[in-house]
């Protein structure tokens, strides 16, 4: 309350989080998110369900403590080397896990803990695999899944592992389900920004109907992934990079923005002016 009063009466800067985001300008404060969570463990006398969003590895800018890959670089001019700079913020997040989970361990509590680390995006925003890792207390769920899964899985994993039913209006499986079927993957990205190379502004298209705020529609097929803008209804495609289950082949474009468009339709969206797309030569 008083950081916040400082702001409201000018008597300290208010951090722009907009701007943290997508310059990273400061180093993030993980640390002291890492030090609540501790103390929330420590105080509570009743289960705790803690998101521990980590945003040192998020970039353009990283700011490791400790500099291995990009020893003997500044961190005020990452530039073209900020690939090194992120190699370390990917150590310095191996170590905040290695320290949450020692700290469970230490305190008897791993095996009264769900503990699942995974990633909202990947670099860049790229159709890649992302790492999910959930780690059940009795191992009893233990398994490796190959095939495409998705983070709305996530809270119906941990439902199904605590036989507590799971409500109609959520989406996603249970990944310790017998049941667990592949599908397609979905995924929607904002429109394409424009960058002011004096001021930095970053500008994006005025949100409107029928997609509103989206840009960009994805779906992915085992290891083939395609892309679909829907401003400017061009269509890219590729391979998901260290993809491990076996796929039976590739699917085509048509198919690709018939599957995004029945996506659209079943959210209440209106697809019909994509319906040239599936009569364009691909």
């Amino acid at each position: 309350m008083g950081a916040l009063l400082g702001h409201i009466y000018l008597i300290s800067d208010m951090t722009n989080p907009y701007e943290q985001v997508t310059e990273a300008p400061l180093k993030f404060n993980d640390s002291q998110k890492l030090a609540r969570l501790f103390t929330l463990l420590e105080d509570s006398r009743q289960p705790v369900f803690a998101h521990l969003h980590w945003m040192g590895t998020h970039g353009p800018n990283y700011f490791p403590e400790e500099q291995v890959f990009s020893s003997g670089l500044n961190l005020d001019h990452q530039d073209t080397k900020n690939q090194l700079f992120y190699y370390d913020a990917l150590l310095e997040f191996d170590r905040a896990v290695e320290e949450i989970y020692a700290y469970l361990e230490e305190n008897k509590l791993l095996d009264n803990t769900i503990l699942v680390v995974t990633s909202d995006h990947s670099q860049k925003w790229t159709n890649s695999r992302l790492p999910l890792v959930i780690d059940f207390p009795d191992g009893d769920a233990a398994k490796k899944i190959s095939v495409n899964t998705e983070n709305i899985d996530i809270a119906p994993t941990l439902l199904d592992y605590l036989d507590i039913p799971q409500p109609l209006w959520m989406p996603g499986q249970s990944l310790i389900s017998e049941e667990y079927e592949a599908r397609p993957i979905f995924t929607a990205k904002i429109p394409k920004s424009s960058k002011d190379p004096l001021t930095g502004k970053v500008t994006y298209p005025e949100s409107k109907a029928p997609f509103y705020q989206f840009g960009r529609i994805s779906v992915i097929v085992c290891d083939q992934w395609y892309e679909l803008d829907l401003n400017e209804t061009t269509l890219n495609s590729g391979k998901v990079v260290g993809h491990s289950d076996a796929c039976a082949g590739d699917i085509d474009p048509r198919t690709a923005i018939s599957l995004i468009m029945k996506h659209l339709e079943q959210y209440g969206f209106d697809a019909s002016s994509l319906q040239g797309l599936l009569k364009k030569e691909w």
